[in-house]
């Protein structure tokens, strides 16, 4: 027989026998009425427990009440895809594995341009090529998103003032800032030393 089906397959019994036993009724000796206790289990199989500790460490892992959550090699594998992304994310910057790629914003009418999209993209000396939606989430949660946000404003400006240094005029840029960027408080002065190191002048919107 496969063992790790059989293995698999009495954790899923274990974790039965633990759910039933915390949902079972008691008495309450003050007023004899039976009481329940809910709880969520995350019930690992041996051979995975040691490999899902990375997942465990990140925090509590949503379950239904009364429910128990077996672990399985897919959770593993995400887990660890997880912080193999986050640590060669760290270095990407000092790496130069970053970049901005811009994608023209033109006008309906006559399809002329008036400005660009500064769009971020990671390829990753080991890893390859990594996709927005694979990284930005990670970026966010281990807030290295501050560092890798303040390297995408330099850069989006300095490629600004470079177009303009090339006679191409002054390009309005638009750049996608997070959540997390907003609430930490920093990102007015990112911009203005951004602005000020690669001579720009900041121009005021004209919004009403």
């Amino acid at each position: 027989m496969d063992t790790a089906a059989l293995s698999t397959a009495f954790a899923a019994e274990r974790r039965a026998d633990v759910v039933g036993g915390l949902t079972r009724p008691i008495a309450d000796s003050a007023d004899d009425h039976p009481r329940g206790i809910g709880r969520e289990i995350p019930v690992a199989d041996q051979d995975l427990a040691l490999p899902c500790s990375p997942l465990l460490d990140e925090g509590p892992i949503p379950v239904e009440r009364d429910a128990a959550q077996l672990f399985t090699m897919d959770l593993n594998e995400r887990a660890q895809r997880k912080l193999t992304l986050q640590s060669h994310l760290r270095h990407a910057p000092d790496r130069h594995e970053l970049s901005l790629h811009y994608q023209p914003k033109v006008t309906a009418a006559d399809r002329s341009l008036v400005g660009v999209e500064a769009l971020l993209r990671w390829t990753s000396a080991e890893l390859g090529s990594v996709g927005p939606a694979d990284f930005i989430g990670i970026a966010e949660e281990s807030r290295l998103i501050l560092p890798i946000g303040a390297w995408v404003v330099g850069e989006a400006i300095r490629q600004h003032a470079q177009w303009k240094a090339d006679g191409y005029g002054e390009i309005p840029v638009s750049i996608n800032v997070s959540a997390v960027q907003l609430r930490n408080g920093d990102l007015v002065n990112t911009f203005r030393d951004a602005l000020r190191r690669h001579g720009v002048r900041h121009r005021p919107s004209n919004s009403n």
